[in-house]
């Protein structure tokens, strides 16, 4: 019997195909983060590496990007730009990610990023829990994300606009002279921090100058101005301190006390609006128009 050819053989064996190379990419919105109920940074991972479980006969992971509250209107992520970095180095073949909103929420620049900066970069982009490989079918499914940005964000703002007209006091830390009360984002007086303000509002309008009651407090200038220049002192809460567009992402722009509308709160008032009135004119003397606090 003759022998079978061994090169024969090897030549028959088709060669073994590399696997490509899976970048994953995870990002929670500052609205998502710490929410315990909601999704979470690892969960996000771990649905990701589930996806590379399915398919480990053709994607292999390379590297794992995080960006953990973060809002996905802007580009200026941490993970984010350390992924681009990542792929511009030639180290990877496809991005995974939960959905195309991970990516981004603006649909002009994420449509952008994924119909010609990937592909120019060799890189195909996998949504896991997403189909549809259409430019129209992307630019649709971005263009929806881009709108829910933006009107979260206009609901955000409203919202904490109601609260305040509400008598709600939205903040991190009470303001000195007051402690949290017993109904969330209530405020009540502190008494020593309340008495130790009560005396900077007499003295500021008995004459002293703003350093000299730093100096007599021990605290610097700056904080001594916003004391005697909140409202809150005086029972008011501002509707917005700041115009930022949280939609985008931008910085916050304040608004000038001046220039904010206030309304009467459920805070209970440290100093008169007799006394409040006289100081915050010492500060204020060319503001338009009378404030709550000077209505006669």
């Amino acid at each position: 019997m003759p022998r079978k050819s061994r090169r024969r053989t090897a030549e028959a064996e088709p060669p073994a195909e590399r696997r490509r190379r899976a970048v994953l990419y995870a990002r929670l919105s500052a609205a998502d983060n710490g929410l315990a109920a909601g999704d979470s940074l690892e969960v996000q991972v771990a649905l990701l590496r589930g996806y590379l479980d399915g398919h480990r006969d053709r994607l292999e992971e390379a590297a794992v990007f995080r960006d953990n509250g973060v809002s996905g209107v802007h580009f200026r992520r941490p993970g984010f730009q350390g992924m681009m970095a990542y792929l511009r180095q030639g180290k990877g073949d496809c991005v995974v990610v939960k959905d195309l909103s991970r990516l981004g929420r603006d649909w002009v620049e994420t449509c952008a990023l994924l119909e010609e900066v990937f592909p120019a970069l060799g890189v195909e982009v996998r949504p896991v829990n997403e189909g549809g490989e259409g430019m129209l079918d992307r630019a649709l499914r971005c263009m929806g994300h881009d709108f829910y940005a933006r009107d979260l964000g206009e609901k955000i703002g409203s919202a904490i606009a109601v609260r305040r007209q509400d008598g709600v006091f939205w903040g991190k830390k009470p303001p000195y002279g007051y402690a949290w009360g017993e109904e969330k984002h209530s405020l009540r007086p502190q008494p020593e921090e309340a008495e130790a303000v009560r005396q900077l509002f007499a003295r500021r309008a008995a004459g002293w100058s703003v350093s000299g009651l730093a100096r007599a407090a021990g605290r610097r200038p700056e904080v001594i101005r916003r004391i005697l220049t909140d409202p809150v002192y005086a029972g008011y809460l501002p509707l917005r301190q700041s115009t930022a567009p949280s939609y985008r992402g931008d910085r916050p722009r304040p608004i000038p006390p001046p220039k904010r509308r206030y309304v009467a709160g459920q805070v209970p008032a440290l100093v008169p609006d007799a006394l409040f009135g006289a100081v915050w004119r010492s500060f204020y003397p060319d503001g338009e128009g009378e404030y709550p606090w000077e209505e006669r």
